[in-house]
């Protein structure tokens, strides 16, 4: 019961809550060592008593832990009033939802007024974040770049002459699916099927449906006769045709190995790819560097251009359904 209990977040969910909770209990045994913590041996794993948090100390710890840093580790200050820059505001809301989750693992809620002050703080940094923006402190665009269907079409083919048929594979269907990479690191032979003249993928869980309800979504893939660089179906069949261990041992996944394992894999092999010397040069001639590309640069890259590519393209319903977005 425990355990099921526990799936009302993902393991790698816990995993980052666990990491941002140990940054937060470090400032508070650091600058409130009157308020009792509960320990595991050394292990910090809490507080004895959660109204004892104040939204002040939340504030400031937000403050003194979320400061942009340069290189070499001194503040990002601001060009005109010169005060420490704070981190992205969507890094920063990481933070809130860590502290909600200490409430909600110690079967407490948060008083109305700490709730309400919470609200207040971060429309106020949101409002900060944009405003940096406007005046040019901070970049428009934070996080990675939507790659280009050419920058898609020239990895494809340097995978391809490299024999990288897992990359290869595991690129296209990425792509084409519009999903986030760990979703394709979960999938099993089980979820591919065949209707008419085009391979069939079904998801039973995605980041904003853990509860499978939208199982029967079916995402269609389709062959690409022109160009094989955009083919899925050819780019599986290379992977499918060498990967003679697939389903041994009762396994079915359909890229083998821990599934938690499969973003970062594929993450490192994505950035080693990108940092080539052919791969620089043509990012180079395009205006980018192999920094501003990521896994997730596949996903924003293949929304932006069915939405874009074309005057007749797929109606936007059709896009938030495939990229699995609330309208």
């Amino acid at each position: 019961i425990a355990a099921i209990k526990s799936l009302h977040i993902t393991k790698v969910t816990r995993k980052q809550y666990e990491s941002l909770q140990k940054t937060m209990f470090a400032w508070w045994m650091q600058h409130r060592p009157n308020i009792r913590m509960r320990q595991v041996g050394a292990k910090c794993i809490g507080f004895e008593n959660l109204a004892d948090v104040t939204m002040d100390d939340f504030e400031k710890m937000v403050y003194s832990s979320c400061k942009k840093t340069n290189g070499d580790g001194s503040f990002v200050k601001h060009p005109v009033t010169n005060k420490p820059m704070l981190i992205a505001f969507d890094s920063i809301c990481n933070y809130r939802k860590a502290m909600f989750n200490l409430f909600t693992e110690a079967k407490e809620r948060p008083s109305d007024v700490f709730s309400d002050r919470m609200k207040l703080f971060y429309k106020g940094l949101k409002r900060q974040d944009a405003k940096e923006k406007q005046e040019g402190a901070r970049a428009s665009l934070e996080g990675k770049h939507a790659m280009p269907l050419s920058v898609y079409a020239k990895l494809q083919e340097e995978f391809f002459k490299a024999g990288k048929f897992y990359e290869l594979a595991y690129t296209s269907l990425t792509w084409h699916l519009m999903c986030r990479t760990d979703n394709t690191g979960h999938l099993t032979l089980k979820h591919l099927s065949t209707i008419c003249d085009c391979l069939v993928v079904e998801f039973n869980v995605t980041k904003m449906d853990k509860e499978g309800d939208t199982l029967r979504n079916l995402r269609r893939c389709f062959s690409n006769p022109y160009h094989w660089q955009l083919d899925v179906i050819f780019c599986l069949g290379c992977y499918l045709t060498t990967v003679p261990e697939l389903a041994r041992n009762n396994c079915p996944l359909l890229f083998p190995g821990e599934q938690d394992s499969q973003k970062k894999r594929y993450q490192e092999a994505l950035s080693a790819m990108l940092r080539t010397p052919d791969m620089i040069i043509f990012l180079a001639a395009l205006g980018y560097k192999p920094s501003d590309f990521g896994a997730h640069s596949l996903r924003k890259g293949c929304a932006t251009y069915v939405t874009s590519g074309s005057t007749g393209g797929p109606s936007i319903v059709a896009v938030c359904q495939r990229a699995g977005w609330s309208m």
